[in-house]
């Protein structure tokens, strides 16, 4: 049966659906659990937008006409490897559905919703989550343990991924040598890095996903 979140955490959710209709959301929730979905409504797309840290693979199921929605795809499409959506709408609004496109929509349907063709999308859209969710995964566990640095732990641990020896570093922060030593020890233990060429990997990941450095 499709559950309607108000609080606590998703777990494992595949579909996170807003805006649906009471009127349809019988029939498409059967149609979706009958093709083994787990389906989940929500009340609104910013809602969505809380839980999606929480869900490992998901695929977002949006009407066009919920509160918010421009805004929500603008945000998903800021995302690192977002999960991917299907957008349902009751009239075609080529500014609708080029928006909805230009942030990474699988695809735009109009209602009245045709079973098989929607079967056929989610099923393309778990595909497209299935490649994204380990790019996805790494970048949380990184920028968990990006959280766990202090703000002059980052700095030096940019200054060192930049190629920067300690007397260099040292110069820049105006610390001593043996305080960047101290730093970049701590760095390398909370980044679970065993190698400074696995700390560059870690963040030319962040960089990608983000297009920002550490600071």
């Amino acid at each position: 049966m499709a559950t309607h979140v108000q609080s606590g955490q998703v777990d494992k959710a595949t579909v996170l659906a807003a805006g649906i209709g009471l009127d349809v959301q019988e029939e498409i929730g059967g149609w979706i659990e009958e093709a083994d979905f787990d389906l989940h409504y929500f009340q609104s797309a910013d809602e969505i937008l809380s839980r999606l840290e929480r869900v490992d693979l998901g695929i977002v199921l949006l009407d066009a006409a919920v509160p918010g929605f421009y805004e929500f795809i603008e945000k998903m499409k800021a995302t690192p490897s977002p999960q991917p959506i299907i957008v349902l709408t009751e009239t075609f609004e080529r500014d609708c559905v080029v928006q909805a496109f230009r942030c990474g929509a699988i695809d735009v349907m109009e209602f009245p919703i045709d079973r098989d063709q929607l079967l056929e999308r989610l099923a393309e859209a778990a595909r497209v989550d299935a490649r994204r969710a380990p790019d996805r995964r790494l970048y949380r566990r990184l920028t968990r343990l990006m959280g766990s640095l202090t703000r002059r732990e980052r700095e030096v641990m940019q200054c060192v991924v930049e190629g920067n020896a300690n007397k260099q570093i040292a110069a820049v922060l105006n610390i001593s040598e043996k305080t960047v030593e101290v730093h970049r020890h701590k760095v390398m233990r909370k980044m679970e890095a065993d190698s400074l060429a696995a700390l560059v990997r870690m963040n030319m990941v962040i960089e990608a996903s983000t297009g920002a450095n550490l600071n």
